[in-house]
């Protein structure tokens, strides 16, 4: 990479890992989560971070069919231009191990993401489940000082009265998942050069590491 490039971008690393630890019973679905906020170095001239201003670890600890838990992470361009901005999803089971896409496909049928239509997954969708990791790239762009808004805002657990209703097969899968994480990486390149956030798209996706 040349010397301008590394002017132009910066890589945000992996800053939020959202832990669910599921109980094993059909009774109650217990649960912990875990939640931090991180600052980013910078890439000389370009700076960002990551931050969920509304998690509340609290509001986790269990984790039970039908409720919800706010989780809301962000991206604040801390830099002195414009900059367009990607978040990098892969969801892991309990060692780290990137989860299959029957079971992601599976697991979004009973865990309910309030995703923002303000960020649009980069090449594909999430019914059917795209490959993973998922990449969003935020569709304005976002001037010093400000931030994007949430790339979702809670997670809910569903329960019978939902829609599809929360079975007991269900419960089985989950409480079988023992515990998984959502990883979350951030990049932001500088708006300069690009006609908008779809023209930037493949570029923010190409700064995140191979997986």
């Amino acid at each position: 990479m040349t010397k301008n490039k590394r002017l132009m971008l910066v890589l945000l690393f992996m800053a939020l890992v959202l832990t669910f630890i599921l109980g094993a019973t059909l009774a109650a679905l217990g649960s912990t989560t875990e939640g931090q906020t991180n600052t980013f170095a910078p890439s000389e001239s370009i700076t960002a971070r990551l931050t969920e201003p509304n998690w509340e670890p609290d509001e986790a600890i269990k984790l039970v069919p039908g409720k919800t838990v706010r989780k809301d992470p962000m991206i604040t361009n801390t830099s002195e231009v414009d900059e367009y901005a990607a978040l990098r999803l892969t969801f892991l089971y309990k060692d780290d191990e990137p989860m299959s896409d029957a079971d992601l496909a599976e697991l979004l049928k009973w865990v309910e993401i309030d995703w923002n239509d303000s960020w649009v997954l980069f090449g594909g969708t999430l019914v059917p489940v795209a490959a993973q990791p998922l990449v969003f790239v935020y569709q304005d762009a976002v001037g010093p000082a400000q931030a994007t808004e949430p790339l979702f805002s809670s997670v809910h657990i569903k329960d019978k009265f939902d829609t599809p209703p929360l079975t007991e097969d269900a419960l089985a899968f989950l409480a079988g998942l023992d515990r998984f994480k959502i990883r979350i990486e951030g990049a932001a390149v500088q708006s300069t050069g690009f006609g908008n956030a779809a023209a930037a798209s493949t570029t923010l996706s190409g700064l995140f590491p191979t997986p």
